[in-house]
């Protein structure tokens, strides 16, 4: 299984988590103890998810700054070597 195989297979486990999460909550009884418990349960439940794609979507955003890199370089290099 390849790296990119096994995100996409852990970003669908975390967002059916998620969803897991939310049906639970919803069945919880209607008391305070229930309510205040439940809110801090579905917070830290579903933030896993939202996480997990925040940290992708920062790893795909660098990945792709280091593929121009490079290129970069060379024109940095070529910009201060001419004084522009």
């Amino acid at each position: 299984m390849s790296n990119l195989d096994k995100a996409k297979e852990l970003q669908a486990r975390t967002k059916t988590f998620a969803i897991q999460i939310i049906r639970f909550y919803s069945t919880l009884p209607p008391s305070d103890a229930a309510r205040i418990i439940g809110r801090q349960l579905l917070r830290s439940g579903t933030s896993m998810a939202t996480n997990y794609r925040a940290v992708a979507a920062r790893n795909h955003e660098l990945t792709s700054f280091r593929k121009w890199e490079p290129l970069l370089r060379k024109l940095m290099k070529l910009c201060f070597g001419s004084n522009c």
